[in-house]
């Protein structure tokens, strides 16, 4: 394939800018990058990465794999605290 073509997943794809994909998924732009940060969004697979500009991929088999890998991300458990007992008591785990 020459560098000019267009690899042919991509042909029925439109691609959006950051700002476009965070509307389309419900959330903030701070959130994509946030996701990007923390690889939950892959370079390569999930966007594409040129200067300071981001595209993503946007259809329907895109947008299904996309959700699918999000789903499979565990929420982080935070520990629950005990609170202080007036001001003399620690913190502590509760069971």
């Amino acid at each position: 394939m020459k560098r000019t073509e267009r690899p042919e997943i991509l042909d029925h794809l439109e691609m959006v800018d950051l700002k476009e994909f965070a509307i389309r998924m419900g959330v903030c732009p701070n959130t994509v990058r946030n996701w990007i940060a923390t690889c939950k969004l892959v370079e390569g697979e999930h966007f594409f990465h040129t200067g300071r500009i981001y595209r993503f991929p946007w259809g329907p088999e895109f947008v299904s794999r996309l959700m699918q890998s999000l789903a499979l991300e565990r929420p982080s458990v935070r520990p629950r605290m005990r609170g202080r007992q007036g001001n003399k008591g620690r913190l502590q785990l509760r069971p």
